[in-house]
């Protein structure tokens, strides 16, 4: 009896939950970052959000948190297309 399915369900399980938990640091980082625009009484814009983002991707050394700071970049980078 081969054991090939039970992988591939526990390999798809662990993507799965591994993405529940990079959607939830996403959302954290970026209210982190909401937060630190507000606290220094900046106005809330995307531009200010962008340059938030770009800071911290310069100052930050750990892999996995660059890699959310990138993806929230780029999300707030298409959401702004369009914007005038």
């Amino acid at each position: 009896m081969s054991q090939e399915p039970v992988k591939n369900d526990q390999q798809q399980e662990k993507s799965m939950l591994a993405e529940k938990f990079s959607a939830a640091d996403a959302s954290w980082q970026m209210g982190s970052v909401v937060l630190e625009i507000l606290i220094a009484g900046k106005p809330l814009s995307n531009k200010e959000v962008m340059a938030t983002l770009i800071n911290r991707l310069e100052r930050e050394d750990d892999v996995l948190t660059l890699d959310t700071y990138r993806q929230l970049l780029e999300y707030v980078v298409y959401q702004t297309v369009g914007e005038s």
